[in-house]
């Protein structure tokens, strides 16, 4: 497990979704997913540490601004449970999203999350609304790159 003050000088945490991160001006990266901060990434050396941490910052804020529905479910999440917990509710939300009372009962009984079934019904919401953003994302990535071409040079149908 490691100590954000053993690497000196935090320069920016970012909360994602399911865990932070933390860009220290040693040019490690630490990452915390609910079970304590441990050593995710290390820069290379030449880097400068402080321009990458407000590169990320600046970039994972863009990513927000361009989806809203990930802000919105991020928010909701955020304010619904810790940060242990998180990838847990995430995990059977991608499973049961269409179904708010059986992400009760799984959340409740099974993993002993005490939750509210009126926030199971907006997590739901809010993560069935992320799940349509992310695909026409990538539908409309994928119509924007040419047809893969084949042996022959020709492209594929």
């Amino acid at each position: 497990m490691a100590t954000i003050s053993k690497h000196g000088e935090q320069l920016a945490v970012i909360e994602r979704l399911t865990s932070k991160l933390s860009y220290m001006s040693d040019g490690k990266i630490l990452r915390n997913a609910g079970d304590g901060w441990k050593c995710w990434r290390r820069l290379k050396p030449g880097v400068d540490a402080r321009e990458h941490a407000q590169a990320a910052v600046s970039n994972y804020a863009k990513l927000l601004s361009e989806r809203p529905a990930l802000r919105e479910y991020r928010k909701l999440l955020h304010a619904t449970v810790s940060n242990g917990q998180r990838f847990l509710i995430n995990e059977v939300l991608a499973m049961l999203a269409n179904d708010p009372d059986g992400v009760w009962s799984e959340l409740n009984d099974s993993l002993n999350i005490a939750i509210d079934v009126d926030e199971c019904v907006e997590l739901c919401r809010a993560y069935e609304s992320c799940a349509a953003e992310t695909k026409a994302m990538r539908e409309r990535r994928a119509s924007d790159q040419p047809a893969p071409a084949t042996a022959n040079g020709t492209e594929a149908a």
